[in-house]
């Protein structure tokens, strides 16, 4: 499929990574993401600071697995 071998291309190429990292957009959206995040500690949701804390260590509870298309 050309479609999956043109985004793997892309999504491995460093300096677009690096361009839209840098982007307006994406670090708008990285700023609300610790926003939100904050807020529902500080508003006493349990559930989020585990899932900060298991996202930090680089577990994944996903409670079913991910199926791919073939």
């Amino acid at each position: 499929m050309p479609i999956r071998s043109l985004l793997r291309y892309l999504l491995n190429n460093e300096q677009i990574i690096q361009k839209l990292a840098d982007s307006k957009p994406v670090r708008r959206a990285a700023q609300l993401t610790v926003f939100v995040s904050q807020k529902a500690k500080e508003s006493g949701f349990d559930s989020v600071s585990k899932f900060s804390e298991g996202f930090k260590q680089g577990e994944t509870n996903a409670s079913k697995p991910v199926r791919r298309r073939k």
